[in-house]
């Protein structure tokens, strides 16, 4: 019998007249681009924030929503573009050499320091931003790192922190919070290198006790940690991370650039870059 049934149901549907899925479609024009020499080629990064038009003559143009952003130059010889996950990489290809070139895009982020805490002259023509997490054992291992820069550039560059508590860490978020309510007396950083000194065993009971080493106010130094202020200067580090695309710690941005590579070679080749381009 139910077998029956859908045959007479497939037979019936068959004889019906077709029937549109949607009676109307409307359309509304987003966005107009205007380019100077004939595009070639168009593609996306995934979020939608950019379009990558390759153009005749070797031009790649960026818009944003606000329109063209910026242009690269590549060969003349692409004839085709694909962006990357992320779209900070594209894969140019040519049907006439058969080439395929991957290019690495580096977008230049806005990122707001006000209030966070920072080493080096507070008006360095270069800033180091870091996400970072206290239970994150490469973060644990920047110390050496970021005084070598210091010491190479005492003059030029500051070092910005900003919190990135990951969930995989049990006491990342209050270490985050903790080391906030250090700021607020003055010891960030004596506070943030006992954190990081000990960070495979924390726990609450610890996180007092480096107050308690460093002579903070243990009374007000509790009750910063459970304020709002903390939590909201903590979740805003942790929103404009993820605005950035931060997924992992420590994730490094040079003048809003996003660092690749965090060796002390590459690091401080970004800085002259960055150095050379404002001493113009």
């Amino acid at each position: 019998m139910p077998k029956f049934f859908f045959i007479i149901l497939a037979l019936t549907a068959m004889a019906l007249p077709g029937v549109p899925a949607q009676a109307k479609v409307y359309t509304t024009v987003a966005q107009t681009y205007k380019t100077n020499t004939a595009p070639l080629d168009i593609t996306t990064s995934e979020d939608g924030r950019h379009t990558f038009v390759l153009t005749k003559g070797g031009k790649v143009l960026i818009y944003g929503r606000k329109g063209l952003e910026e242009q690269i130059t590549v060969d003349p010889v692409f004839n085709r573009i694909t962006a990357a996950v992320g779209g900070d990489r594209l894969f140019l290809s040519s049907s006439k050499t058969r080439q395929i070139r991957e290019v690495l895009v580096d977008f230049v982020h806005k990122i707001d320091i006000s209030g966070s805490p920072f080493l080096g002259p507070e008006k360095a023509k270069v800033t180091l931003v870091v996400f970072s997490d206290f239970q994150c054992p490469h973060c644990a291992k920047l110390g050496p790192l970021f005084e070598q820069i210091l010491n190479k550039d005492p003059d030029t560059v500051k070092i910005v922190y900003k919190n990135f508590p990951l969930n995989i860490h049990r006491y990342a978020a209050a270490a985050a919070l903790a080391a906030t309510a250090a700021d607020m007396q003055g010891k960030f950083w004596q506070y943030h290198d006992l954190i990081f000194e000990n960070y495979q065993s924390l726990s609450i009971k610890k996180l007092i006790s480096f107050a308690r080493r460093l002579d903070l106010n243990i009374p007000q130094f509790k009750k910063d940690m459970n304020s709002n202020a903390a939590k909201l200067k903590v979740g805003r580090d942790y929103e404009e991370g993820r605005r950035l695309k931060v997924t992992g710690t420590p994730t490094i941005f040079i003048d809003g650039r996003l660092v690749r590579e965090r060796s002390f070679d590459n690091i401080q080749k970004m800085i002259d870059e960055e150095l050379r381009e404002k001493n113009k």
